[in-house]
């Protein structure tokens, strides 16, 4: 069973992402919320765009991809539609039905009330030595360092991948945080001011990351 002290950790992290996000986005404008440029790589996607994404990963991962080990009994419904999984956006919510700030903020802070529940359960159920078999490596593959024990390479070309959980669920928190180290680069390239501090874990505090300023 994962440590009780990491499950306490994940469960604050997750827990208080939300105000790390919303006081990012306090008062932004729809235009600022649109704006990007390519004349940065990381201004490819608006800050609306890196919101979606966000909430689509968090539904994404323990609803497609670990479902089968989390929910056995049937996934819960998250809305009517459960958010258009089948998006046709790469990696996003549906802009055509979930493009309003507020609305994209909504999915999300559900997605994480989710992942809280399932966190709760670790304690009984153990749910975060539980391990899936997915067909993407993606970060799993790139930084294995960061998931000792936790993933393994399995057969197939491509091949299939046996990932625990608990290294699930830490990949999400990374990739929250570098997006929302993204949305404060994008403020700071429309000459906004950034508002929190972003914790110093997960993929953009890489050696190799491009932390490249505006």
């Amino acid at each position: 069973m994962a440590d009780a002290k990491a499950v306490a950790e994940l469960s604050a992290q997750f827990g208080s992402f939300g105000r790390l996000l919303g006081a990012e986005l306090d008062g932004l404008t729809e235009d600022q919320l649109d704006w990007s440029s390519d004349r940065y790589e990381w201004a490819g996607w608006s800050i609306r765009n890196n919101v979606s994404h966000m909430a689509s990963l968090m539904i994404r991962w323990p609803l497609l991809r670990m479902g089968p080990v989390l929910f056995p009994d049937g996934k819960p419904v998250l809305d009517e539609q459960n958010l258009l999984m089948e998006s046709k956006y790469d990696r996003r919510l549906d802009d055509d039905v979930y493009w309003d700030a507020p609305v994209l903020q909504d999915k999300l802070s559900q997605a994480l009330a989710m992942t809280q529940d399932i966190l709760a359960r670790d304690s009984s159920e153990g749910v975060l030595d539980l391990e899936a078999t997915v067909d993407f490596g993606g970060s799993f593959e790139r930084h294995p360092e960061m998931y000792p024990g936790e993933v393994r390479k399995g057969d197939g070309d491509p091949p299939l991948w046996h990932v625990k959980v608990g290294a699930v669920m830490r990949h999400m928190y990374y990739e929250l945080v570098t997006h929302l180290f993204n949305v404060q680069r994008l403020k700071r390239a429309q000459g906004l001011q950034s508002s929190v501090s972003i914790p110093e874990v997960g993929y953009w505090m890489l050696p190799e990351w491009d932390r490249s300023e505006p």
